[in-house]
């Protein structure tokens, strides 16, 4: 029987044994559940950051302390972009990460826009990688495991060029060719 069974118990036994009265009753179920809601909290670290911008991305680097942990790290992206992303992580006791995802906020839920991959090197050493496209707006980068230690990753964004930007390469190159065709044509006339 878990802890908020437990606690769910003693609630019921007070409230039907009328040893409280009915104010109490609701304020001592109250601080009961948020007591129980604060304990099971407490076995897993879960945290909102913001990645640390570079000319190449972002960057993430943080040292866990809890036997489970869940972070989000968040980050930009002007549209439209291409991100590819990795993690690495060691600890000197047992470390896994269980996952890697690309995340978007959408009316206060995560949402999973593409799922990475994660792997164990040994016990001690994990990693993981994903890599989306066409994107742009706020992102957040969810990685999720199992063991302290500390872990380091990247975020880099590639500016994906607009059709526009296609067209005008290819009269470039169109342009140049003709150039050169019109230059071989004078020197084989002189």
């Amino acid at each position: 029987m878990g802890t908020s069974e437990k606690a769910l118990l003693i609630v019921n036994f007070l409230i039907r044994g009328n040893i409280m009265t009915l104010g109490y009753k609701k304020l001592f179920a109250s601080l009961v559940l948020a007591g129980v809601a604060g304990l099971s909290s407490m076995s897993a670290s879960a945290g909102t950051f913001a990645a640390t911008s570079t000319p190449e991305g972002y960057e993430i680097n943080y040292t866990t302390s809890s036997a489970t942990f869940e972070d989000f790290w968040s980050f930009n992206v002007v549209a439209p972009a291409s991100i590819s992303a990795a993690v690495s992580g060691t600890s000197t006791s047992a470390f896994s990460f269980t996952a890697f995802d690309l995340v978007k906020l959408v009316a206060g839920s995560y949402v999973t826009v593409a799922t990475g991959d994660v792997g164990n090197l040994t016990a001690k050493i994990t990693f993981g990688g994903l890599e989306a496209d066409d994107l742009g707006g706020d992102y957040f980068i969810r990685i999720a495991g199992i063991g302290k230690g500390n872990y380091t990753g990247t975020i880099t964004v590639s500016a994906v060029p607009e059709a526009e930007t296609y067209v005008m390469m290819l009269a470039g190159v169109g342009l140049m060719g003709f150039v050169a065709r019109r230059r071989k044509s004078a020197y084989a006339a002189a």
